[in-house]
């Protein structure tokens, strides 16, 4: 695809999205599993550009990403990682199968939770040209803020328990970049022990099985 055409049809494929994605009993961003599946498609495209993007950096398309990028992170994105009503079920039926579907990547192209995710990594590595650091620092910030005072910063309500799995879900996924920032490694071990540790003693079993799986990802 020519890189004259990208910068039209990216923010496009953007706009197009809802302006939050919301959780109701059907998919992850309350949408029906038809609609679901071609949105995952949607969000696909621009993460395969920014891929692009670490090879070819003058690349028009990261201009048009990043002027998006708060409302693409945390309005769309974050949310399309919350645990949905037939994740719940499946927990409660299997839990077993409910950890392995977590772990399966090989439906990357349908998988709205495993593209978005993907998205979310990919965006981090980019810089905010208004506060010339990295989304990376501003995700973690967010997190931190949520896990730390138990309010969302973007609406001021209190963080919910689909909110709080899906934070700690990615920020699972982003360990990595996460260790390589100094201050940042430094801060994860007490954030850990303080805010992620007391939910080993939470009632709601699946939040229970992320803090054991973020527990690996750091150990």
């Amino acid at each position: 695809m020519s890189a004259i055409l990208l910068p039209t049809i990216v923010p496009k494929a953007i706009w197009e999205l809802p302006d939050r994605a919301e959780v109701t009993d059907t998919t992850s961003s309350g949408i029906d599993v038809a609609t679901a599946r071609i949105m995952a498609l949607k969000v696909n495209f621009p993460s395969r550009e920014i891929s692009a993007k670490r090879v070819i950096q003058s690349i028009k398309t990261s201009i048009a990403l990043i002027t998006h990028a708060d409302k693409l992170l945390f309005d769309f994105l974050i949310p399309l990682c919350f645990i949905n009503k037939k994740d719940e079920e499946i927990w409660n039926n299997d839990p077993i199968e409910f950890i392995r579907k977590e772990e399966d990547f090989t439906n990357m192209d349908c998988n709205v939770k495993n593209i978005a995710i993907d998205l979310i990594e990919a965006i981090s590595k980019m810089i905010d040209p208004l506060t010339n650091e990295t989304f990376l620092i501003k995700v973690y910030k967010y997190i931190v803020e949520c896990f730390t005072k138990g309010i969302d910063p973007r609406n001021g309500q209190p963080v919910s328990i689909l909110l709080k799995e899906a934070l700690m879900l990615n920020f699972g996924h982003l360990k990595t970049d996460l260790l390589e920032i100094s201050g940042v490694k430094e801060q994860i071990e007490g954030l850990i022990i303080s805010t992620i540790l007391p939910e080993f003693n939470n009632s709601i079993g699946f939040l229970r099985a992320r803090t054991c799986w973020l527990f690996g990802k750091f150990a």
